[in-house]
């Protein structure tokens, strides 16, 4: 019996995936649930593992090719096992598949999909075989009519097309792609996303405000509960993190996705959470962060922070923020300016708590200090909008007793 290896639909808006690397070749054996590709996607990275005991047979789709979800990649064979040519064929046809998380946090408008799936473009359904011999002869896939299931393009297809063309096509030579080195970093998989929300994000009129925090009872709640609980050690993150999710509860508008014809208000409160690993920066989410304790939120940041870092992020991590943090106080900052992480309103990073002068009552003083900036969009609100949330914020800090 043979298995087929199946690119997955990893959520609603997956168009395509990539095999990032096998790590078995044809041949070698394989146990059931071990890790034999990894696949990148815009979101995520993720480990493919085999279906049942037996060895890698074939490998239809190498390293660095995309293809759609559904695809076969690959198939498994038992010990012993031979499989024909035929066999090959009949087992790589595409399969549907259905996300794991089809329906994420925050849907999209139906208004919204339907202009989406009017721009895709029509898929072309050939077999991995077809696809490679297409390529060597230099074939567009597009103007072949396939005969197999479902109108599918096979390997016969595309032979008599080819013999059938009255001149040979000519194809100028192609640079050759650069392999991926000290010296360069291809954007794929988590770079890619970035590249992308990177360019999104610029092209949004956005607007930065600063404030500085008064941090003494910040510094006093946060010496009060660091060690409260024995599995976790409370962090200035944590805290600001859980005073910015309640303060939100009373400044509605900050907290929502800029939409293509309009602004959607979120009712959950869901913090994307900036975190920095090896392949660039992601962004997981704690969601309903105000409904949450101080601890759990805690928790729920170290338990998304060690998924990052070690690349086991899933699709259901990164979906549905409606506002995000960014804190680089580790690195001595004073403040910076973060980038929005589209489609959401705004963004507020978070600057070092360093002791500085400060005018209190004509006097001067030395107090621990924050300075934190939000940046917006201001299609979705206007400066004073969005300076009240702030003054807001900084008035529930600087008053912080509990939470």
């Amino acid at each position: 019996m043979a298995w087929k290896l199946v690119m997955p639909k990893l959520g609603l808006t997956m168009e395509t995936g990539k095999v990032g690397s096998w790590r078995k070749k044809e041949g070698d054996p394989v146990k059931k649930g071990e890790v034999v590709a990894d696949i990148l996607t815009e979101k995520i990275e993720y480990e493919l593992e085999s279906p049942a005991d037996g060895i890698l047979f074939k490998i239809l789709v190498p390293e660095g090719e995309e293809v759609a979800p559904g695809t076969v990649i690959g198939i498994v064979a038992a010990l012993g096992e031979t499989l024909s040519e035929a066999d090959i064929e009949k087992l790589s046809e595409p399969e549907e598949v259905e996300g794991e998380e089809d329906k994420p946090e925050v849907e999209t408008p139906q208004v919204a999909q339907e202009s989406v799936e009017k721009k895709t473009p029509a898929r072309i359904f050939a077999s991995p075989a077809a696809k490679k011999l297409a390529k060597e002869l230099g074939v567009d896939l597009s103007m072949v009519k396939g005969t197999g299931p479902r109108g599918r393009i096979t390997k016969e297809d595309v032979i008599k097309f080819a013999d059938s063309q009255k001149k040979e096509e000519v194809t100028g030579p192609q640079t050759p792609k650069p392999t991926p080195s000290e010296k360069f970093i291809p954007f794929e998989g988590i770079r890619a996303t970035i590249k992308k929300r990177l360019t999104q994000a610029w092209q949004a009129p956005r607007v930065a405000e600063t404030v500085e925090v008064d941090a003494t009872n910040l510094v006093r709640f946060r010496e009060k509960v660091k060690n409260r609980w024995p599995d976790v050690k409370i962090s200035y993150n944590d805290i600001l993190m859980k005073a910015i999710a309640n303060v939100l509860r009373d400044y509605s508008y900050m907290n929502g996705i800029v939409r293509e014809d309009g602004i959607e208000l979120v009712d959950t409160i869901n913090l994307g959470m900036a975190v920095d690993t090896e392949k660039g920066l992601v962004s997981p989410v704690i969601k309903r962060a105000d409904e949450k304790s101080l601890v759990e939120i805690a928790r729920e940041a170290r338990r998304l922070a060690e998924k990052a870092r070690s690349g086991k992020l899933e699709f259901q991590d990164l979906e549905g923020g409606t506002f995000s943090v960014s804190n680089l106080g580790a690195y001595e900052l004073d403040w910076f300016t973060p980038v929005l992480n589209p489609p959401q309103i705004a963004i507020i990073g978070i600057g070092a708590i360093k002791d500085r002068p400060v005018v209190i009552n004509g006097g001067l003083h030395v107090r621990p200090t924050v300075k934190l900036t939000l940046v917006f969009d201001h299609r979705a609100v206007d400066g004073a909008p969005a300076a009240a949330f702030l003054k807001g914020l900084k008035d529930y800090l600087e008053k912080l007793q509990e939470l």
